[in-house]
């Protein structure tokens, strides 16, 4: 595809041990409170974006 895309690199792999260890926890404590969790992500900047 011309011009090439960017895109963003999202670490699947840890984003599931994460959901994974949420899930367990709020198994084993029901009153522990809802919380959010951030993932580093990398922007892989191509041709479609300009770049400074």
């Amino acid at each position: 595809m011309e011009p090439s895309l960017t895109t963003v690199n999202i670490p699947s792999k840890s984003m599931g041990y994460i959901a994974a260890d949420l899930l367990l926890s709020r198994i084993n404590s029901s009153d522990m409170p809802f919380r959010t969790t951030y993932i580093k992500t990398d922007v892989i900047f191509r041709n479609s974006t300009y770049k400074q």
